[in-house]
């Protein structure tokens, strides 16, 4: 296992069949293998965390930032500059982070901002010249995502929410350039220090700290709910909306393979029906693929069916055996066959 990335592969699309890959996309070291899932080539890995911060399942997940977040929400607030490790060398009035920054992706960056709703300033190192960094590639798609959904939201600020700026770039002197929230030294080492207790006691304090049991979708569906988020998704969020067309079989097959259970079906004696969330679809194409009848369709997808919890049900019908392979059906033909073995007997 690699020592700073969590590695879930049961969450990854690409081994039900689906269709992702952002994470090879922004790798900047190719350290990512995806053969029955993601796997970290260790010797080549560069830490950054850019492959978490994109991964829209949970797949890939960097315990960092769960850290910063979890004694983030105990203060309340967030700090209105946030620096790389090669940016905050030297610089006490300013709070550092302890990896990549790239490894921000945009649901962390839209609970920072819900923290105080003031802007935030991201700063990177000389990401050229890192040997650790993605040369801030990640972490300006982010902020670019994070800012037009700010924009499309009840609670649009006048300001840019995230701006990303290179180290040169930054005003170094506190006497230059004064932020209403910063984080002394001792407040700092007491952050990141690791108090075990503190981190299984503490209260979470922010709106949108979700619990332990909730994944990355439903995480970044609640930060859109709190926001009141409408309109298109900014380019390459993503997101997905499913609708039913035509005949569904109950076959139950898009739901089995559905890496974020964004489809369910339920049964009730003969009666059954196939439900789904948007807000867990990550648009991967896994049930497009499985379903036979082409039943299941892609619809557009906003960020208001993004932040939507709420159960569609895309069928609803009576399920009975087919007569020739006993096998569940609620598409039984008048003869009582289900469309494969109808088919069959058409060939036959």
């Amino acid at each position: 296992m690699h020592r700073t990335l969590v590695v879930n592969n049961s969450l990854c699309p690409e081994t039900l069949g689906g269709s992702c890959g952002r994470c090879l996309t922004v790798c900047p070291s190719e350290a990512i293998l995806l053969h029955d899932g993601p796997a970290i080539r260790a010797e080549v890995c560069r830490d950054c965390g850019a492959c978490a911060s994109v991964c829209p399942s949970g797949a890939l997940a960097l315990p960092t930032c769960d850290s910063l977040l979890r004694q983030l929400r105990k203060k309340g607030k967030c700090p209105e500059i946030l620096l790389c490790p090669s940016a905050h060398k030297g610089v006490d009035t300013e709070m550092p982070f302890r990896a990549c920054l790239a490894g921000l992706g945009v649901d962390i960056l839209l609970e920072l901002w819900l923290m105080n709703r003031k802007a935030i300033t991201l700063v990177c190192g000389d990401c050229g010249s890192c040997k650790q960094g993605d040369s801030g590639t990640a972490i300006h798609q982010a902020a670019k995502q994070a800012n037009a959904i700010i924009a499309n939201s009840a609670v649009a600020s006048e300001t840019t929410p995230f701006t990303v700026v290179c180290r040169a770039s930054r005003i170094d002197s506190p006497e230059k350039q004064s932020h209403g929230h910063t984080v002394s030294r001792r407040d700092f080492l007491g952050m990141f220090r690791g108090r075990e207790s503190a981190a299984h006691t503490e209260p979470q304090t922010a709106k949108s700290a979700p619990a332990a049991s909730e994944n990355k979708r439903t995480h970044l569906a609640t930060l859109l709910k709190e926001l009141k988020a409408s309109g298109p998704l900014p380019k390459d969020f993503v997101a997905g909306n499913i609708q039913g067309n035509g005949t569904c079989t109950a076959c139950a097959a898009c739901v089995r393979i559905c890496p974020t259970n964004a489809l369910s079906i339920k049964e009730d004696g003969n009666s059954c029906s196939l439900t789904f969330k948007s807000m867990l679809c990550m648009d991967c194409g896994s049930c497009l693929r499985v379903c036979r009848t082409g039943f299941l369709e892609r619809a557009e997808a906003t960020l208001e069916t993004a932040a939507s919890t709420a159960s569609v049900t895309l069928f609803s019908g009576t399920i009975g055996r087919c007569r020739r392979c006993n096998a569940k059906s609620a598409a039984l033909s008048a003869d009582q066959h289900c469309p494969i073995c109808s088919r069959k007997l058409q060939m036959m």
